[in-house]
């Protein structure tokens, strides 16, 4: 085992004393690998005016037991124990006693862990010096220089330490990086959570803004003047947009709602009528499509539409279809050879070639393709329901043209039918 000893003996004194009044008095008492057993070196403190006499210690290598004990003595001969430690990674102990005439540390334990090794120096202060390495007199706890961008935290025992992996400020930038040393933005929160919570709430979500008081907004998102992109935005992990909240404040579930009830929605009230009265029966001109707009106010699978014959069935065939609120192409449709139309003044469900799962709330355009002009069906006539739009598009039967929504109602051009 290694043993190195540090003597300063009779010649510690003379330089003590020689110090002027804001220099420290320092000598290294101690540095010993394994070995137990008392410090060969001893300080010579008498008359130099020293009233704060600080030994402090470093260990390495993890030891599993270290007791050193700080002993005293008027001849440099017999030793008395003033202090006993149990030694931490970093530690120190302040002895106030100005009768002191020698100093000395006594290893009696260090046992366990890879290579143990302590080392021991000793400090003393004058009056009116602080002890800078000691964090309760305003020091850090320890000789490692911090880095430009450190921002210093307290470990154990007081002891300040850096993590600039972690935790950073780009002082050129005006940037708090955490979890993180690369910023981008004014606070960047790196691959973790961010919790915005008053004192003592818990949450498993990513990020939580609550109130602190019942009176407190939790939270506020402001847009730019003449904001025109949306306030926010929720996406899945892919990145889809699910829900907006727009620039003019309309929430948008992009994803849709998913209620209970009922899953039939119509392009015009029906109630307790004959269906022979309802709206106009309608003679079509082949391949036009009729369309009208419906509200789908949730999510639903649709299977097909219900279209309200007229008083003449049974010569031509339908085609139906669903279009989306923008146009364009149908999203789902009926046979395109088209299907026998039957049962007067009735409504005749249609089914799509597949079901169609449609997101709600939104608009849809219900759409009706004939292929002769023989059969009629009941349409919305004018003056019979407000808020209503409806188009007519010249085709080709078993061909579904493009379609642009229409902005405008016109009457007996909008089928009465059903979504189911």
């Amino acid at each position: 085992m290694t043993l190195r000893i540090f003597a300063f003996f009779a010649l510690f004194a003379f330089f003590a004393r020689a110090q002027s009044g804001t220099s420290a008095i320092y000598a290294q008492l101690f540095n010993q690998q394994a070995a137990t057993g008392r410090s060969l070196i001893f300080v010579d403190v008498r008359n130099v005016g020293v009233t704060n006499h600080v030994v402090q210690w470093t260990t390495a290598g993890g030891p599993a037991t270290c007791t050193l004990l700080v002993e005293k003595s008027t001849d440099a001969v017999s030793w008395s124990t003033e202090s006993t430690q149990t030694c931490t990674t970093i530690g120190s102990v302040t002895l106030t006693d100005s009768t002191y005439m020698y100093l000395t540390v006594n290893l009696s334990a260090l046992t366990g862990g890879t290579n143990p090794n302590i080392t021991v120096t000793y400090r003393g202060y004058l009056p009116g010096q602080g002890i800078p390495v000691r964090p309760a007199e305003g020091g850090t706890g320890t000789v490692t220089i911090f880095s430009a961008g450190s921002i210093p935290f307290i470990t154990t025992g007081g002891v300040y330490s850096q993590d600039n992996a972690n935790l950073f400020w780009n002082a050129a930038n005006k940037r708090l990086c955490l979890l993180s040393n690369t910023c981008v933005n004014t606070l960047d929160v790196g691959a973790g959570k961010f919790f915005v919570t008053p004192a003592g709430a818990t949450t498993t979500a990513e990020l939580t803004a609550k109130a602190g008081a019942a009176g407190n907004v939790a939270g506020t998102d402001q847009g730019y003047s003449g904001q025109t992109a949306d306030l926010r935005q929720w996406k899945n992990s892919a990145g889809t947009v699910l829900a907006r909240v727009t620039s003019a404040g309309i929430i948008q579930p992009d994803s849709g709602m998913s209620l209970t009830g009922r899953n039939r929605f119509s392009t015009v009230p029906i109630g307790a009528v004959a269906y022979g009265s309802m709206g106009t029966n309608k003679s079509l001109v082949a391949g036009t499509i009729y369309v009208c707009d419906v509200v789908i106010l949730k999510n639903t699978t649709l299977t097909g539409i219900a279209v309200l014959n007229g008083a003449t069935v049974g010569t031509d065939k339908w085609i139906v279809a669903l279009y989306p609120s923008a146009g364009g192409t149908a999203v789902a449709n009926s046979a395109l050879a088209g299907t026998a139309s039957s049962g007067a003044d009735a409504f005749q469900q249609v089914a799509f070639t597949a079901p169609y799962a449609a997101i709600g709330p939104a608009r849809y355009w219900i759409a009706l393709q004939s292929n002769g002009t023989t059969d009629t069906i009941r349409t919305v006539a004018g003056s019979t329901f407000i808020d209503l739009l409806s188009t007519a598009v010249a085709g080709s039967f078993g061909t579904l043209p493009s379609l642009t929504p229409p902005t405008s109602f016109t009457a007996d051009w909008g089928p009465i039918a059903w979504v189911y």
